[in-house]
């Protein structure tokens, strides 16, 4: 190989250096630019994902304030079976003043037949 030749040679391979190099600044600034885009996305969705789940805490939170003003089955059941019992008495109150209506009737209707007959 002549001189000529070789620095022909170490030519075309620093064109080549260069233009490789260029190529590789232009990817690596593309990636770069494709990081930040990234990154900015990933912190745009965390912020909703955040402001979501305040959302959902927010709805949890009122499902348990509501929660705690209802009434616990067992507080329920203790005041249903206080109201069976206070219907059984008073079932039992009715049922003793309409005998006690009745048989004031029919002791009334026995005195006017009495009456009628006896006179």
């Amino acid at each position: 190989m002549t001189d000529q030749e070789l620095i022909a040679l170490k030519e075309r391979v620093a064109a080549l250096d260069r233009l490789f190099t260029a190529q590789l600044s232009a990817q690596d600034e593309k990636v770069q630019l494709a990081l930040s885009s990234a990154e900015k996305a990933i912190t745009k969705a965390e912020i909703a994902t955040e402001k979501r789940f305040e959302g959902v805490n927010e709805f949890r939170s009122a499902l348990s304030d509501q929660a705690s003003t209802f009434a616990t089955r067992a507080v329920v059941d203790t005041q249903l079976e206080a109201l069976r019992d206070r219907v059984g008495d008073l079932s039992g109150q009715v049922s003793r003043l309409l005998i006690a209506l009745l048989l004031t009737v029919v002791g009334a209707l026995i005195s006017t037949i009495v009456y009628i007959v006896t006179r």
